[in-house]
């Protein structure tokens, strides 16, 4: 199911009271959006288009829905303890931990000065947010309640030709709302899902985040561990006024990720998308990425990197530096820092490493078979300070 064919079938229906007729006529128009959505996407349809064809579809539908009993004012969500549609709380005693699987959310985790949790979100996802506390874990979903409780999702097909409430049939298409500009801009606020912040006190010490498009954001947040995984959105990790991490774990897709913190253990993982960690105070991290560009900069002890096709930008104060690419191209730059030994293998990329001035305890073991060679540093054995090792089959590299 596509999430903004259902936000607009959402949006739609938002201010009818939701009789058994009218729940009816609601599911048939949300199977039928979705039936055509699916059907131009498969068409080859592009998905900003798909969308604007299902709008159109539903041309005439606010006026048909407006005949019906309206309620004065948005319900609340029966889903949560407390709250008024858009907040749900309770206090943290005993909770360690959040787990949230937000979908299209773009959520944010902040520090709450009470021993409170709290959540908010945007109006428009109102009757969506599920928030329950089991055993010592906060647990927050959005959920489809029309659809068994299942997580929201969304699509859509044709014609309201389909869609009966016991009485009329309706075959043609009018305006679904009375101003398709102002259709178009609610449809770009409901492309993302809302938003939705949690507050935590410092007694949370982990959490467990999962959007698809959602982005997510920690804010000096005192977490000993993050699992944050999105599949085509942001992952930011704002720590630099939060004690370091043991472990922070961030997976994308497409999504891009960016950390400024510390974590004893980090491990970044993407595709596609591009990673940015600076400045960073780690123990021990491993960068992955397909064909996703990586730049680094900060203290690490041991820092492993490995990629495809994407770039390899490092720069800091290491102690071992390990990285291994096929195209990518990898620079590690500690001429205002440090290293203590590199081990770096490529195949087509090129590397370049660049030494403090005045670092003159170096050995240098470079390898190629047809890319070219350069070393500037000359080579003070195998007792020297700095430890260099890298091969290449087609790459240049270079140390100076």
């Amino acid at each position: 199911m596509n999430n903004t064919v259902k936000r607009i079938v959402e949006l739609l229906f938002e201010d009818a009271v939701m009789t058994d007729e009218i729940q009816t006529m609601k599911d048939e128009v949300m199977n039928n959006c979705q039936e055509h959505f699916e059907d131009l996407i498969r068409r080859g349809m592009m998905e900003d288009e798909a969308i604007g064809a299902v709008v159109e579809s539903l041309k005439g539908m606010e006026e048909v829905i407006a005949e019906y009993p309206q309620r004065g004012g948005k319900a609340t969500d029966e889903a949560n303890d407390v709250g008024d549609g858009c907040s749900w709380q309770s206090n943290a005693a005993g909770v360690r931990r959040i787990n949230a699987d937000v979908a299209a959310c773009d959520l944010t985790i902040r520090t709450s000065d009470e021993n409170e949790l709290k959540v908010l979100w945007e109006d428009s996802m109102s009757g969506l947010i599920k928030c329950e506390i089991t055993g010592d874990t906060l647990n927050i979903r959005v959920e489809d309640k029309e659809n068994g409780g299942q997580a929201a999702g969304n699509d859509i097909w044709s014609a309201l030709c389909k869609m009966r409430d016991g009485s009329r049939t309706w075959n043609g298409f009018g305006d679904m709302f009375r101003d398709f500009r102002e259709m178009g801009r609610k449809m770009v606020t409901m492309t993302k899902g809302g938003w939705m912040t949690v507050m935590i006190p410092a007694t949370v010490c982990e959490a467990g985040i999962h959007t698809t498009c959602g982005n997510i954001t920690v804010n000096n947040v005192c977490l000993r561990e993050m699992e944050l995984t999105s599949t085509s959105g942001d992952v930011a990790v704002e720590n630099k006024e939060a004690p370091a991490a043991d472990l922070l774990l961030a997976n994308t897709t497409s999504g891009d990720i960016r950390i400024a913190g510390g974590a004893e253990r980090m491990k970044l993982n993407t595709t596609s998308g591009d990673i940015e960690a600076k400045p960073v105070n780690a123990g021990k991290v491993d960068v992955n990425t397909m064909s996703g560009d990586v730049s680094f900069s900060g203290q690490c002890p041991v820092l492993t990197a490995n990629t495809v096709s994407g770039d390899l930008e490092l720069e800091g104060v290491y102690g071992l530096v390990s990285g291994k690419t096929v195209s990518g191209d990898l620079e590690l730059d500690v001429s205002e820092g440090r290293v203590d030994q590199v081990n770096v293998q490529t195949t087509s990329g090129d590397v370049d490493v660049i030494l403090p001035r005045n670092e003159d305890s170096v050995h240098v073991e470079l390898h190629s078979v047809s890319g070219d060679l350069v070393n500037h540093v000359g080579d003070a054995g195998l007792g020297a300070r700095v430890q260099i090792r890298i091969q290449s089959v087609s790459g240049d590299v270079s140390v100076c």
